[in-house]
């Protein structure tokens, strides 16, 4: 665990790294080509290098594991950071969508160099790369902040894709284009931030597992023939992992060592099973037998009176 920690630690400060070489880059050529669509692009990029900090922090702090005031660790941290990166997002389309209402009501020509282009060509291919490159990490992780780098970055080849068109149809004498397609990237943007806002609330409010993950569970309890029956299987999420709760029914007369052993077991194999962090096992003695043991020491109990 504590590799994947560093792993997850050097994967995010990589992320910022590359996003501020995006952002100083952009801002030079959105300054020299006097391109509002680059300058703005720049701005994307700033709001990335704050996303992706608050991705590391949080990276840090699950790090530190279970504690005296959190018993069961701070993994609630990284979709929280995930949740952030929504806010973001959302925030940036908006701001996005207002200024391309402005361009449309005012259109003004831009000047345009080379820089531009090379520049938002570059944004691009290295785009292309952390979104591939995270999706690949935050899905083997089941991290959703890594997740949220490579959703982030699926947006920024989009976004970039678009600023190509925006400033050419602004060189060629139509920049009225360039507020449509604004309006455009922005509310891409606000559903791109709708969705993983969705998918971390979801976490943070301790969702439910999956119907499939539960099937799953109930197959893995019928291979124990000592188990009458399961009762209830209660799940939620704490952050990106899963604890379950599950309640089990044995043969009354059983002891108790049996009955533990059986439920240890259980709970080990359930355990083993990717995303599921901890399992509470509750054994019930089996109603029958139990109402009829105490019917026969009744029984006995009136005998000798």
């Amino acid at each position: 665990m504590k590799v994947l920690k560093n792993d997850e630690n050097k994967q995010t400060l990589i992320a910022l790294l590359l996003n501020s070489f995006l952002f100083i880059i952009k801002l030079i050529a959105g300054i020299i080509s006097h391109s509002t669509v680059v300058i703005s692009d720049a701005i994307n990029s700033l709001g990335d290098i704050l996303t992706t900090y608050f991705i590391f922090v949080a990276v840090k702090i699950t790090k530190k594991g279970p504690d005296i005031d959190h018993p069961f660790g701070h993994n609630r941290a990284l979709p929280l950071a995930a949740y952030t990166v929504a806010i973001f997002t959302g925030m940036l389309g908006f701001e996005i969508i207002s200024l391309g209402i402005k361009q449309i009501q005012n259109p003004i020509t831009k000047s345009l160099t080379y820089i531009a282009f090379v520049v938002l060509l570059i944004t691009i291919m290295i785009k292309i790369f952390m979104s591939i490159f995270y999706f690949i990490k935050g899905k083997k992780q089941n991290n959703p902040a890594i997740k949220a780098i490579s959703v982030d970055s699926r947006n920024d080849i989009v976004i970039s894709s678009v600023a190509i068109i925006g400033v050419y149809s602004s060189l060629i004498g139509y920049p009225i284009i360039e507020g449509y397609i604004a309006i455009c990237m922005g509310l891409f943007l606000i559903y791109s931030a709708f969705k993983l806002g969705k998918e971390n609330i979801d976490y943070l409010i301790g969702k439910s597992p999956s119907d499939e993950l539960i099937k799953k569970i109930e197959k893995i309890i019928e291979n124990y023939p000592e188990i009458l029956r399961c009762k209830t299987i209660k799940g939620h999420y704490v952050g990106n992992i899963i604890h379950l709760e599950i309640v089990i029914v044995v043969d009354g007369n059983m002891n108790v060592l049996d009955s533990h052993n059986i439920g240890a077991k259980l709970r080990d194999e359930i355990q083993g099973i990717e995303n599921i962090s901890r399992v509470f096992i509750h054994i019930n003695p089996d109603n029958d037998n139990y109402i009829k043991l105490n019917n026969n020491n009744n029984n006995n109990n009136n005998n000798n009176n």
